[in-house]
């Protein structure tokens, strides 16, 4: 369900991240990009979060991205893997309760 809900489509095929980026939103671009949304997701015209935060001059959305793929780089991670792991943790906790 929060998968779905963070790569539903608006008009012009934005996604939520796309539409936080462009608007400059730095703590929403990076509780998104935590949450599990794709940075490669592109709108209908090709542009990507970094594209659209770029050309609205929204540094600190920008800089936002440009952290979270520097981080995800170095983990080494796969975004499936860390959506795996995600879910295991979750069960877990399921299990706990």
């Amino acid at each position: 369900l929060l998968s779905s809900a963070l790569e539903a489509r608006a008009g012009g095929g934005v996604t939520p991240l796309l539409l936080a980026a462009a608007g400059g939103h730095a703590r929403c671009v990076a509780a998104l990009l935590s949450a599990g949304a794709d940075p490669a997701s592109v709108d209908r015209g090709g542009r990507n979060a970094a594209h659209l935060a770029a050309r609205a001059g929204a540094s600190g959305a920008l800089e936002a991205l440009l952290l979270f793929l520097e981080r995800d780089e170095e983990s080494g991670k796969s975004k499936e893997e860390e959506g795996e792991e995600n879910l295991e943790e979750e069960e877990d906790e399921e299990e706990l309760s």
